[in-house]
């Protein structure tokens, strides 16, 4: 109907329903991508811009059913509801050599795509001009998405399930995934045909009633099965904190934190650091809507913490000490089942089963400092914060710790906060890192492309150089002030 509207030269009628539908395909996608750019605006914002969207094209297509002739209401409906049947030899022709050429393409970027998986900062640190294959590959979905359904009709369902049974099926790796996933949405497409013409007997039912029968059972799955990673987690937004007359933290906000990630606090003594994490452990009630977790104000049954000041003045022995933190909030005079094979089990994953019956006030700085994070985990918090976690710890150690965390937030899909002063630390174990300067937030993002000489030179007045050593940057100081 708009195109009899708006006839376009040269463009045969049959092929002008496609064109126009790439061309609002191409606005359509470079409006939303416009709108996850900006970094105020959060995945919700995204999605709730997506949903308006997809209100606002229903109201055109009512508006349009309104104003249609009896034969062009019959096309509208029946191209709403989609069908394989609508094909012809001329649009089979087209897209036998459109889809070939387009996979090609994309098969050719297939690394990269590959390597946007592991984070956009962190391509670009690899060399991956992370906005130019962006735009390519929007170009081309809009391509192939604007012919199936100028030439199927509106199926719903296809681009979400097809995709996710192929990186069941094949993982991440693009060169397997992108063939796999036109594959699966083929037949899918062509079993879903079979079965609207075999369900009721006598009644061909719309396509893409079948694939939501399809598509929202799989959904819903999804849903349950990532539970919250399809949420940000953590949200901790206008922190401020003075004493006396000195500013510490000057209505700090932090990027929303997902599950699982670790996020790395640095930054020149007396920047807030410690301050930012005893005002979120010690002033949650006070301040429960500058500190969200899944959209609730943060409680502290869900955060475990690890102090600067580690050391334990209790005469108990360390499994003693778990198994009274497993049993905080017991109105029992009894200890939980199983305390003290939790505790055990704990300090064995943690390599320091050897101290169990320790005295905790014979434990050194460093074991001190392992046996708190192993009373900060115990119970298995959704939040993490560590203090200067490895200040007190050997190498091997410091390594030892920050692989248990890593390991922890992964598989509790915990949050994890913690301020460290190694540099090196932080590139190699977190996945964001915040800079802190004046009070103010003054970096934050992906720590290999984040923590550079300029940004060092910034917060911490030190002139150095970032060393690339077997494709890991390595930070190395040059001198410690401006003078020299």
């Amino acid at each position: 109907m708009i195109t009899n509207a708006i006839a376009i030269p040269f463009i045969p009628p049959q092929y002008q329903i496609a064109l126009m539908a790439f061309i609002m395909c191409l606005l359509t996608t470079f409006l939303i991508a416009a709108i996850s750019s900006v970094k105020r605006i959060s995945i919700e914002g995204v999605m709730l811009f997506g949903i308006a969207l997809m209100f606002a094209y229903d109201s055109l297509l009512t508006m349009m059913q309104y104003v249609a002739s009896e034969t062009q209401l019959q096309t509208l409906v029946f191209w709403q509801m989609g069908s394989l049947d609508r094909g012809s030899w001329a649009k089979i022709t087209v897209l036998a050599i459109v889809l070939p050429i387009v996979l090609l393409i994309m098969m050719k970027d297939a690394w990269q795509l590959s390597t946007l998986k592991i984070g956009h900062e962190r391509a670009q640190a690899m060399g991956v001009n992370v906005k130019r294959l962006r735009i390519k590959t929007l170009l081309l979905v809009s391509v192939i998405t604007s012919l199936a359904v100028s030439f199927v009709g509106a199926v719903g369902f296809v681009g979400l399930v097809a995709p996710h049974i192929a990186r069941m099926v094949l993982g991440e790796d693009q060169r397997y995934f992108l063939p796999a996933s036109f594959l699966v949405g083929a037949v899918l497409l062509e079993l879903a045909s079979i079965a609207s013409k075999s369900i009721m007997p006598g009644i061909i039912l719309p396509l893409t009633v079948v694939m939501s029968i399809i598509g929202i059972p799989f959904f819903i799955y999804l849903i349950i099965k990532k539970g919250g990673r399809f949420l940000m987690a953590l949200e901790i937004n206008d922190i401020s904190v003075t004493f006396d007359d000195n500013v510490i933290l000057d209505n700090l906000s932090l990027p929303s934190i997902a599950l699982g990630e670790m996020v790395a606090i640095i930054g020149k003594n007396g920047a807030g650091k410690s301050t930012l994490l005893r005002h979120i452990t010690q002033n949650l009630r006070q301040h429960s809507h500058q500190i969200l977790l899944h959209g609730n104000p943060l409680t502290l049954e869900n955060i475990g913490y690890l102090p600067q000041d580690h050391r334990i003045s209790a005469t108990i022995t360390v499994v003693e000490l778990l198994i009274t933190t497993l049993n905080m909030g017991s109105h029992s005079l009894f200890a939980k089942a199983n305390s003290a094979e939790k505790s055990l089990q704990l300090l064995k994953q943690m390599g320091i089963l050897h101290l169990a019956n320790k005295v905790c006030t014979e434990l050194s700085g460093g074991e001190s400092q392992m046996v708190g994070l192993a009373q900060a985990v115990i119970n298995q918090p959704k939040v993490l914060i560590l203090d200067e976690p490895t200040s007190a710890l050997d190498m091997h150690n410091q390594m030892k710790l920050l692989d248990f965390v890593r390991k922890y937030s992964q598989e509790s899909q915990a949050c994890v906060l913690m301020v460290i002063h190694d540099l090196n630390l932080a590139i190699q174990y977190s996945t964001k890192v915040a800079a802190l300067h004046q009070g103010k937030l003054f970096a934050y993002g992906d720590p290999i492309t984040t923590i550079t000489p300029s940004l060092i030179w910034s917060v911490f007045d030190v002139d150095s150089h970032v060393a690339i050593i077997d494709e890991r940057p390595i930070v190395v100081v040059k001198s410690s002030n401006r003078s020299q």
